[in-house]
C-alpha cells in the first residue's frame, strides 16, 4: 500500500445543466469563478458539462492522488446533478476516493431509454448517492418542470440536507444560497 504524505489535494468540481455551455456565462460558470478564488497548486477546481467522461477524470484525480490525502467536493446543476455528478462519484468509488461534499442545485435524473422522465411529476425514480459521499446538499424546486428528483443514499452514514427552493429550473444555477453552500463546503476541506 502507498503511503500518504503529509500534502493534500483538493478537488472542487463544478457541472453544468444540460443546456449549459462552457462559453456562455451561467451561474455554474459564476459558481466555478467564486470557487475558483481557492485555486493553488495543490487545489484543483475544474468546470465540466454534464456528460464528460467521468471515467477518464476520475483516473486523473487517482493519479494525482497517490501521494498525498485528497478531499474533494462537486457542486452540480440540473442534469450535471443528477448524471454526471453520480457518474463521477461512482467513478471515484471505484478508485476508493471519498467526496466529501455534494451540492446539488435541481438534480435531474437523465433517463437514457426515457428522456422526458424530467418532465414527469409522478413515477419518479429517485437518484441513487453513491456510497463514497458523505455529506450532500440538495436544492430543490417543485414550482414547474423539469423539477429535481427525490434523493436516496446508498450508504446510510450520509448526511442530506434538503433546502426547498422557490425559484424556477432556469433559476437554480444562479442561487445564491447554493452558491454560498457549494463555496463553504469547498473552504471547510482547507481547515
Amino acid at each position: 500500500s502507498t503511503r500518504k504524505s503529509s500534502q493534500m489535494n483538493h478537488w472542487h468540481i463544478c457541472i453544468s445543466g444540460f443546456t449549459q455551455t462552457p462559453d456562455r456565462q451561467n451561474g455554474v460558470f459564476q459558481l466555478w469563478k467564486q470557487i475558483g478564488a481557492l485555486r493553488n497548486p495543490t487545489t484543483y477546481v475544474p468546470l465540466h458539462v454534464w456528460n464528460a467522461n467521468w471515467n477518464e477524470i476520475a483516473g486523473k484525480i487517482y493519479l494525482l492522488a497517490q501521494d498525498t490525502t485528497t478531499k474533494i467536493t462537486i457542486a452540480a446543476y440540473s442534469w450535471g446533478a443528477g448524471w454526471g455528478a453520480m457518474q463521477l462519484c461512482r467513478a471515484l468509488e471505484k478508485r476508493n476516493l471519498i467526496v466529501e461534499h455534494l451540492s446539488l442545485s435541481d438534480p435531474i435524473l437523465r433517463i437514457p431509454y426515457f428522456p422526458i422522465a424530467a418532465l414527469l411529476t409522478y413515477l419518479r425514480p429517485k437518484i441513487k448517492i453513491p456510497k463514497n459521499v458523505k455529506n450532500v446538499d440538495y436544492f430543490i424546486q417543485k414550482l414547474g418542470r423539469p423539477m429535481g428528483f427525490d434523493l436516496k443514499p446508498l450508504n446510510e452514514n450520509t448526511n442530506i440536507s434538503i433546502t426547498r427552493c422557490y425559484v424556477k429550473h432556469s433559476g437554480m444555477d444562479s442561487l445564491v444560497v447554493w452558491h454560498k453552500n457549494a463555496t463553504k463546503a469547498a473552504v471547510r476541506t482547507h481547515r
